[in-house]
């Protein structure tokens, strides 16, 4: 085993005792919380299996909010404000009871903001911009809505004050739901969350980018111009994927890893902008193994995408091997992966890749698949110097089309900022 084999092991093996000790510390915290609260008709109410939930909540929200939330869920006097509180805002929302029973269509929501969130650009998805956010609204609220009983004192003081009398709306905007990875806005990257004023309900906000997220630039040296276009290079560059994993410091970008979501373009871009600090330039594409362009008359321009497939009328085209009038195919990415890569030989030659930085314990994650990654993929030879990529993908429009759809732009844009020997 290599030296750099053997450092990234003991660092796997030295995060697994960590997260175990820590996951052991905080069941037994969980049992805590159980022996305390759940007794007697809240026993059964609450199952003895609930100690992974309350393991995982502690572990991620705290033990102080964690134990908020069970103290309240196992009063019965909570759990009636909690519902009548609920039943309220439904109603301000134009939601009726059990709707689902009727057609199953969702209602069209009243006293809802957007706060700016999800107005994405309509050509992006085959539903309208109106669908998604009905889409989002019916699994935000579902069946029931969820309010979030591990709040803060102080807030639910404040919607217990208003519910005495519901008269007028309250001074400040309370939220009633956690944040959550599952639900963000795509343009901002924000993990969204509901808050209310008890007449009308938003989601916190507002967003960064109300008319859609911008395209974005990053950019890199190829000193020699010998240019590896393929998939994936993560291997070889250990430094920045480690540097992306560390959620307790700032990128060198000044965020913080545990800020972005690679669901959402904001998250895709700063990715992108950690990598290209160590000259790496990658770039999210989707699963459309787009080809590498170039047109005789810009030779140090490079484009990433695919050419037309289909007609005006959305008919297949006859030739399999569509082609970008003017230009040259170079090379062909497949994207196992979904993102694009290219990187100077001068950053990869003699550098072992290290393809496993975690144990197979904690999701083990294998970075590239093929030792020989770099003798199968062809060079693209571009003029030395400072290039600039730009990527579009969330502007490029989802489906078939007559015009060719491309991700990203690669240019060169003066010498090297860096240097090399």
């Amino acid at each position: 085993m290599s030296q750099k084999h053997l450092e990234g092991y003991r660092e796997s093996e030295i995060s697994k005792i960590k997260n175990q000790q820590e996951t052991e510390m905080c069941q037994e915290l969980a049992d805590g919380l159980i022996q305390k609260y759940l007794t007697g008709p809240a026993a059964d109410q609450f199952a003895k299996w609930r100690i992974r939930g309350l393991t995982s909540s502690i572990l991620f929200d705290g033990f102080n909010y964690t134990e908020r939330r069970i103290k309240r869920e196992t009063n019965p006097e909570y759990v009636a404000f909690f519902e009548k509180l609920q039943a309220h805002l439904l109603d301000r929302l134009g939601i009726p009871d059990k709707w689902y029973r009727n057609d199953g269509k969702f209602p069209k929501v009243k006293n809802w903001y957007w706060n700016g969130h999800f107005n994405y650009d309509p050509h992006m998805f085959y539903k309208s911009v109106e669908d998604i956010k009905q889409s989002f609204l019916k699994e935000l609220f579902g069946i029931t809505m969820s309010i979030d009983a591990g709040m803060p004192e102080e807030d639910l003081q404040e919607l217990q004050k208003f519910m005495e009398d519901t008269s007028k709306p309250m001074d400040r905007w309370v939220p009633i739901q956690k944040k959550s990875i599952l639900k963000i806005c795509h343009n901002c990257g924000r993990e969204l969350q509901v808050e209310t004023d008890g007449h009308a309900l938003r989601l916190v906000g507002p967003c960064e980018h109300p008319n859609g997220y911008p395209a974005y630039s990053v950019e890199v040296d190829f000193p020699t111009g010998e240019v590896v276009v393929t998939n994936d290079l993560r291997p070889w560059f250990r430094e920045a994927w480690v540097r992306l994993q560390d959620s307790d410091h700032r990128l060198k970008s000044g965020v913080f890893p545990g800020d972005l979501d690679l669901n959402g373009t904001r998250g895709v871009h700063y990715t992108a902008l950690e990598y290209s600090y160590d000259n790496y330039m990658t770039g999210y594409c989707g699963n459309t193994c787009p080809a590498v362009w170039r047109h005789p008359d810009h030779p140090n321009t490079l484009l990433i995408g695919n050419a037309p497939y289909c007609d005006a009328n959305g008919d297949d085209l006859d030739d399999d091997h569509p082609i970008l009038e003017g230009y040259e195919k170079l090379v062909g990415i497949c994207t196992d992966l979904w993102w694009f890569s290219l990187a100077d030989k001068a950053f990869i030659d003699n550098k072992e890749p290290l393809f496993r930085l975690y144990s197979e314990d904690m999701g083990g994650c294998y970075l590239g698949t093929d030792p020989t990654i770099i003798e199968k993929h062809p060079i693209v030879h571009l003029e030395p110097g400072r290039y600039r990529v730009t990527n579009h993908h969330h502007k490029v429009p989802d489906g078939c089309g007559e015009l060719p759809k491309i991700y990203a732009v690669v240019e060169r844009v003066g010498d090297c900022e860096g240097t090399y020997e």
